[in-house]
């Protein structure tokens, strides 16, 4: 349950940080797919104050490291297998007994944008690829009149 309110908490992230992304003109053709998701992504945050980083190993390994900037709360990482579908261009992501299938929208070597259609609702989650597991928060004054909320 906790996975599912995550992906989906993500998806809304990605809702409010750009539009719906169609065709396959961002996907990188210069990248080696296999490895284009390996690393560290830090989603850019949504008006909820939510702004998790997802990391993806060479494994098959991932880590969603939530996060929100309005409570400045940072809870355990969620672990979780993935496999990724070049040609159907998806990222089905396994863990905590559940399954949760994404779409890919672009990926080059600075940004990825997923996608995930949930009880009718379209979800878009934008990321910018990271060094670190430090929120893309930006300046704390953003969320002040959020916190005294």
């Amino acid at each position: 349950m906790r996975f599912s309110l995550i992906i989906v908490l993500l998806a809304t992230i990605f809702v409010s940080a750009c539009g719906t992304n169609k065709g396959r003109g961002n996907i990188s053709d210069t990248m080696d797919e296999p490895t284009q998701l390996v690393g560290i992504w830090k989603m850019h945050p949504l008006r909820n104050g939510i702004a998790n980083i997802a990391e993806f190993t060479s494994t098959g390994e991932g880590r969603l490291y939530p996060h929100n900037c309005i409570t400045k709360e940072q809870e355990a990482p969620e672990i979780y297998r993935y496999i990724i579908d070049w040609g159907s261009r998806t990222i089905q992501l396994d863990g905590n007994g559940t399954s949760q299938t994404l779409k890919i929208g672009s990926i080059s070597d600075t940004s990825l944008v997923l996608s995930q259609s949930v009880s009718g609702y379209h979800f878009t989650f934008k990321y910018a690829r990271g060094s670190d597991f430090l929120p893309l928060c930006g300046p704390d004054e953003i969320w002040e009149k959020e916190r005294a909320k």
